[in-house]
């Protein structure tokens, strides 16, 4: 089988939560023997023609100054590109690219919905609008919508009568994690993580956007004054980052190390952190929280029914700065005695709901269903 993945920021990983899919998926779905093509912006900086034995299809695409745009514009480009490369199939990762979707042309494209895009807080009145077009074209011109989580599934369901196919994101259990005399060398080879001691250092990976609630982390760690530092790892240079550095780059208890890609670092990071602090709000099942499960985290996350339905009652929840204060002031005696049963809880709600091999082949049943009742 031939399929094309459109809709990312391109693999390796150096973005978010459909690249990380992206880069997962495809590499999976090779090992099974099918033909797989990722398009990818010609500025991402892996600049080699294959990853994984997946082939990388390069558009050139600068959208510095687009804005809103940006997405619809790369979008289109692919969708351009993609009738010449004749895919069997399409998984269009976001619903944007749906406005390109023609039928009549077009192999089936199966689009893989983002949490609710039109609800993210950097959007203008004019781009949630446009989203909200597009979250409606991706259902009507869709061979199928996909959801990865079951919030997103339930409100498919509730806004537009259809049913959506469930089918979550997935994460690998670390085999080992990188050993604590190692991790020191490592870490002191980065200057804005020089010196921060292991166990003694809240975490919190994302994307520098307002819904992922960054400020109000930072904010409520300042306001605990516990002895402990706070490192906020993602790519800082976007204009939200820059004001967030802005804003707390000099307190000399919070660090902003930039984007880490390293995955075992990634891992070591997390698993001797004190704790891991997830601010996401908008979108469904959040790679960065399953990795943090994954690792051995103790997690507090901010308090919705995306985090909720995944961690239960098995973490703390928070919605102000002022929650943020509260649980990171009470973690040594009131969270971190029961870290044991909670990561071992983590670990096997991952294995059993989470795991990369059932989702390939949840993929690939839909592949074959759609392409069959196509050929009916």
């Amino acid at each position: 089988m031939k399929i094309a993945i459109t809709g990312t920021h391109g693999i390796p990983n150096r973005y978010g939560g459909f690249e990380a899919f992206a880069e997962k998926l495809s590499g999976m779905l090779v090992l099974l023997g099918h033909e797989v093509l990722v398009y990818t912006p010609d500025t991402h900086p892996w600049q080699g023609s294959r990853y994984n034995g997946v082939e990388l299809i390069r558009i050139p695409f600068h959208k510095k100054g687009l804005g809103t745009a940006a997405t619809l514009a790369y979008d289109r480009l692919c969708f351009s590109d993609v009738l010449c490369r004749k895919p069997d199939i399409i998984l269009n990762c976001g619903t944007p690219g749906a406005l390109f979707i023609q039928k009549k042309y077009f192999p089936p494209v199966i689009t893989l919905a983002d949490g609710l895009e039109w609800q993210r807080r950097k959007w203008n009145i004019a781009g949630k609008t446009v989203l909200r077009i597009t979250e409606k074209k991706a259902v009507t011109r869709s061979a199928a919508l996909v959801t990865d989580h079951p919030e997103m599934t339930k409100y498919f369901k509730n806004r537009y009568g259809i049913h959506s196919v469930y089918i979550p994101y997935g994460t690998d259990i670390p085999e080992q994690i990188m050993p604590v005399e190692a991790f020191k060398k490592t870490v002191a080879s980065f200057p804005t993580l020089k010196g921060i001691p292991s166990g003694n250092y809240f975490l919190s990976i994302a994307r520098f956007e307002p819904e992922n609630n960054i400020a109000m982390i930072a904010e409520g760690f300042l306001d605990s004054r516990v002895n402990a530092r706070l490192i906020i790892v993602g790519n800082s240079s976007n204009r939200y980052g820059k004001k967030l550095k802005k804003r707390f780059g000099s307190c000399p208890s919070i660090r902003f190390p930039g984007g880490i890609y390293d995955v075992q670092l990634l891992n070591a990071l997390r698993y001797y952190s004190a704790g891991y602090i997830h601010g996401h709000s908008v979108g469904g099942t959040n790679p960065s929280l399953l990795e943090a499960m994954a690792a051995g985290c103790l997690i507090a996350a901010h308090d919705n029914p995306f985090n909720r339905y995944i961690l239960g009652d098995k973490a703390p929840y928070f919605s102000s700065s002022h929650e943020v204060a509260v649980i990171i002031s009470a973690w040594n005696h009131k969270y971190l005695p029961e870290k044991e049963s909670l990561t071992g809880h983590y670990i096997t709600r991952l294995r059993q709901n989470y795991n990369w091999e059932h989702i390939t082949d949840a993929y690939l049943a839909l592949f074959k269903r759609i392409l069959g009742s196509e050929n009916a």
